[in-house]
Parts: structure tokens; C-alpha cells; sequence
């Protein structure tokens, strides 16, 4: 049985559910663009922020997120921190990760 997940104020009825919604947004994004709507950019910090390493990931904060590829050539969300410092993180894995409410 599925069980419901909260990212943000987003309510899902389950972690596919939020997958799909987020899979969206990416897949608004070419290779190199900047995700550019704020409610996307909202999203996505909202997620970052899910994450057990989250205060790493963010830094001194957030400049932007991006699509870009990974080392191994898979196209993900990439963070610029305030510092221009680069990370990827993955969506799944974020997701997949978050607790049942």
C-alpha cells in the first residue's frame, strides 16, 4: 500500500507520485539550462532540503539549479552554490529516501 510523502507544502499520495511530479520538471530542462521557474527552483530546494546531507549539498547556499550530466554521462540536477562551488544529487534517490508520513 502506498503511503503519502510531504516535500515542502507538496502533498504526494506516494513516492511515486512525487517522482512523476519532479520527473516532470526535469524533463522541462534541456542539457546546460537553468531551471529557471521559481516554483520549479522552490521544488527542488524543498527536496534538496529532504536530504541527510542537506546542509552540505546547500553550502553557503543556493545560486541556482541546472540539468546538466553527471561523471558518467546521465543527465541530472545540478546545484551552484553561492560560491560557485558545483554538486549534483539525484531526484530518485531523494525521493526514495523520504519518510512516510
Amino acid at each position: 500500500m502506498a503511503k503519502p510523502v510531504t516535500i515542502g507544502s507538496k502533498k504526494f499520495t506516494s513516492q511515486k507520485a512525487a517522482l512523476e511530479f519532479f520527473d516532470e520538471i526535469f524533463k522541462r530542462y534541456q542539457i546546460g539550462e537553468t531551471i529557471n521557474n521559481p516554483d520549479d527552483h522552490e521544488h527542488l530546494l524543498k527536496l534538496l532540503e529532504t536530504k541527510s546531507n542537506a546542509q552540505e549539498k546547500i553550502g553557503d547556499g543556493v545560486k541556482r539549479f541546472y540539468k546538466d550530466t553527471n561523471i558518467g554521462g546521465t543527465p541530472s540536477i545540478w546545484i551552484e552554490r553561492m560560491n560557485s562551488t558545483k554538486d549534483d544529487f539525484s531526484l530518485a534517490n531523494a525521493i526514495k529516501k523520504i519518510k512516510a508520513i
